[in-house]
C-alpha cells in the first residue's frame, strides 16, 4: 500500500454526529458481484478483503478526513484525525475507484512537570525546594485542550499532580499537537490562601520526534485590580462574587472576592489578583440561592461582564457604575400550549435568556432562568425587566421546539403570555440500494449541523440560538422512511452498515421548514450509490490497532475562518478494523452540499 503524509490532531468523542447500529442483525441486501457487468454502466467489480463489491467509476467528495480511535482507548482518551491522506477531486477509473491508505498513529508523548509556588506562598504550603531551586512546588490540576480549527472538535486531557520524591508532579501520555493549558492550584489543609488559576493559550506544543517532554509553566507576575462599585440605593450586592475569567472557556484566572454591604453608595473590594490573559473578562455574579429547597434555576442567574482592557484603570483601581442595575426579579407566568391550541404541554424544559435588559448598566448583564412546565403547561419565572429569548423543548413526541421572544416589565407587561408550539415536520423518503433493494432496517440520523465553535466570550455577547434536537429513525421493510424532526438545519444520513459493502447516503445542511408551511417534507426516492472504496490499515506506535474505529468526515460548507480546515464537517461513513488493523471503508461517491 502507498504511504501518505499524515497530519494528526487529538480528538475526543464530542464530534457531532454518531454511528448508529443496524436495527436488525440480518441484513437482506449486500453489495456483491462476480464481474463488472453485475454492477451496471457506472460501476465496476473490484476485489476487497471482504469479497468482491461494485465500486463507483467516479467520485467527487473533495478532501476526506479520517478519524481513528483505537479499541483500547477509554471514553476520555484522544483519537486521531488524518486531514491530508485522502481526497476525491473528480477521481475517475473504469476499473472502479479504489484507494489504499496506510494510517500510522503517532506515538504518545509522556508529558511531565510541576508547578512552582507563586511568590508569597508560605513554606508550609509548598514542598521543599528541589535541588538547584529555591522554590518548592504546590499541588495542581492541569487541563489540556487540543487546538484544532475544525469546528465541533474538542479534546480534553486532565492531570492531577502527585507527590513524587517530595515534589508535586503531574504526568500523562499525550498525542502530538498544540494545546491550551489551564492550571488550577488545589486547596491544602492549613493553608489560608490558594494561588489563582492560570491560563496559557497555546501554552504547550507536543512534538512528534520525542518520547518525553517536561512542561515548565513560565514565571509570571500577577496583575491586580481593586474595584470601586457604585450600586443603586435600593439594592444590595451583599454576597455577590467578583472575579476575572479567561475568554475562551469562561474559567476563573483570579481569586474570587465576595462583596459586602456598601460604605454609603460605594463598595470597595479587596484586591483581585489574576494572571494576564488577552481579552479577559471581569465577572460579577449573583450568589447561588442558599434558602432551603431553592435552586439557581428557581431564582435565575444574573451575571455582569466587562472586558477588562476596556476599563479605565488608575493605579490598579477601576470604577464600576451600577447605579441603574436592576437586580430585583419579579414573578411572571406564561403557558406552553400544544399545536392548534390542543392543550397544555407538560414537562417541557424552558430556557429564558436575556436579549436586552433595561438600564445602561444592564447592557453588560446577562440573565438566565431555566425551569420546566408543570402539569398544566404553566411556566413560573422570576425575571427582571427586559426582552428575553425563550426556548421550550417538549418531551411529547411529534411536538416541535419553540423559540421566540418575550418582553416583560414590572407593571405586568408580558405576564400571562401563551406560547403555542408547532407540530414537528415529518421527513419522508423511499430508500433503496443501487441494485434496487429496500434498505430495510438501516438506521437514519438527523443531527444539528456543525457550525463554528463558540467561545465563552461569543456565548455571552452573541445571541442565544438553540439547536434542533437530534432525531433517529429506521427504514422499514418496504424501504420507506417517516420521521419527525425539529425545524432548522440538519445533517441527514442513512447509515448502512459497512459490512454490506454499501456506503452511507448523506445530505448535509438540510433545511427543514416549519410544519405549518410544510407538514411533510418529501426527500423523494433515494438511491444509495455504489461506493468509492477505501482499503486501509492502521498501525499504532503506542499500542494495539486491532478493532480500531475509523470514521470519515468531509467539509459541509464554507470555512468559518482563514484556515481551510475551519469548514464545518459532516460524517459520511464508519467501519471497524480487523484484528490486524486492516479495514475496508465504503464511502458515498458524492454528497449534496446544501448552502
Amino acid at each position: 500500500m502507498s504511504r501518505l503524509t499524515v497530519t494528526s490532531f487529538a480528538l475526543g468523542l464530542s464530534l457531532a454526529g454518531c454511528s448508529l447500529p443496524l436495527e436488525d442483525s440480518v441484513v437482506p441486501y449486500e453489495n456483491a458481484c462476480t464481474e463488472s457487468s453485475d454492477c451496471g454502466a457506472n460501476a465496476a467489480c473490484v476485489a476487497t478483503a471482504k469479497g468482491n463489491v461494485c465500486a463507483a467509476k467516479s467520485a467527487d467528495l473533495g478532501p476526506v478526513y479520517l478519524e481513528v480511535r483505537t479499541s483500547n482507548a477509554s471514553d476520555s482518551a484522544p483519537s486521531f484525525l488524518f486531514t491530508d491522506v485522502l481526497s476525491f477531486d473528480g477521481t475517475a477509473s473504469d476499473l472502479g475507484v479504489v484507494v489504499d491508505v496506510d494510517l500510522q498513529l503517532p506515538h504518545l508523548v509522556e508529558v511531565t512537570g510541576s508547578y512552582e509556588a507563586p511568590p508569597g506562598t508560605s513554606a508550609s504550603c509548598m514542598s521543599p525546594p528541589p535541588q538547584g531551586s529555591s522554590v518548592g512546588t504546590i499541588p495542581v490540576k492541569v487541563e489540556l485542550r487540543a487546538i484544532t480549527p475544525l469546528p465541533g472538535v474538542k479534546s480534553q486531557i486532565a492531570m492531577l499532580s502527585k507527590l513524587v520524591d517530595d515534589q508535586h508532579v503531574f504526568e500523562a501520555d499525550v498525542p502530538p499537537g498544540s494545546y491550551d493549558v489551564y492550571i488550577e492550584p488545589k486547596e491544602q489543609d492549613g493553608c489560608t490562601t490558594t494561588a489563582p488559576p492560570r491560563y496559557f493559550p497555546a501554552g504547550l506544543v507536543v512534538p512528534t520526534d520525542v518520547a518525553k517532554i517536561t512542561f515548565a509553566p513560565r514565571a509570571e507576575v500577577l496583575e491586580w485590580v481593586v474595584a470601586e462599585i457604585e450600586v443603586p440605593e435600593d439594592q444590595s450586592l451583599d454576597g455577590w462574587h467578583l472575579d476575572v475569567v479567561e475568554p475562551a472557556y469562561g474559567r476563573p484566572i483570579s481569586n474570587q472576592v465576595v462583596l459586602g454591604e456598601p460604605n454609603g453608595a460605594i463598595i470597595t473590594t479587596d484586591p483581585i489578583t489574576y494572571n494576564y490573559t488577552k481579552d479577559a473578562l471581569l465577572r460579577l455574579q449573583k450568589p447561588k440561592p442558599a434558602s432551603a429547597g431553592a435552586t439557581a434555576e428557581s431564582e435565575g442567574e444574573l451575571t455582569v461582564h466587562w472586558v477588562l482592557k476596556s476599563l479605565d484603570f488608575a493605579n490598579g483601581n477601576v470604577q464600576l457604575f451600577l447605579r441603574d442595575l436592576d437586580a430585583m426579579p419579579f414573578d411572571v407566568t406564561a403557558t406552553a400550549i400544544g399545536p392548534g391550541n390542543t392543550g397544555p404541554v407538560a414537562g417541557a424544559k424552558v430556557t429564558i435568556q436575556s436579549k436586552k435588559l433595561t438600564g445602561s448598566a444592564n447592557q453588560n448583564a446577562s440573565y438566565k432562568f431555566v425551569t420546566e412546565t408543570n402539569e398544566n403547561g404553566l411556566i413560573e419565572a422570576s425575571l427582571i425587566e427586559g426582552t428575553y429569548y425563550v426556548s421550550i423543548v417538549p418531551s411529547v413526541p411529534g411536538v416541535g421546539m419553540y423559540f421566540g421572544e418575550w418582553d416583560v416589565n414590572e407593571l405586568g407587561g408580558g405576564n400571562g403570555k401563551g406560547f403555542e408550539l408547532s407540530p414537528q415536520p415529518v421527513l419522508q423518503a423511499n430508500v433503496v440500494t443501487a441494485g434496487g433493494d429496500p434498505t430495510s432496517g438501516a438506521p437514519v440520523l438527523a443531527a444539528p449541523s456543525l457550525s463554528a465553535s463558540q467561545t465563552y466570550f461569543d456565548q455571552f455577547f452573541g445571541p442565544f440560538a438553540p439547536l434542533p434536537r437530534q432525531a433517529t429513525g429506521a427504514v422499514n421493510q418496504a424501504g420507506n422512511l417517516s420521521m419527525a424532526v425539529d425545524v432548522g438545519t440538519l445533517d441527514f444520513s442513512v447509515q448502512i452498515n459497512s459490512d454490506t459493502g454499501f456506503p452511507w447516503y448523506v445530505r448535509p445542511r438540510l433545511g427543514v421548514q416549519d410544519a405549518v408551511a410544510a407538514p411533510k417534507q418529501d426527500l423523494g426516492d433515494i438511491k444509495v450509490a455504489y461506493p468509492a472504496v477505501v482499503i486501509g490499515s492502521v498501525h499504532s506506535l503506542s499500542g494495539s490497532s486491532a478493532l480500531a474505529l475509523i470514521r470519515a468526515w468531509v467539509p459541509a460548507g464554507e470555512p468559518t475562518g482563514d484556515d481551510a480546515l475551519s469548514a464545518p464537517l459532516v460524517q459520511i461513513g464508519s467501519t471497524i478494523a480487523d484484528e490486524a488493523g486492516n479495514f475496508v471503508l465504503p464511502l458515498p461517491p458524492s454528497v449534496t452540499k446544501s448552502q
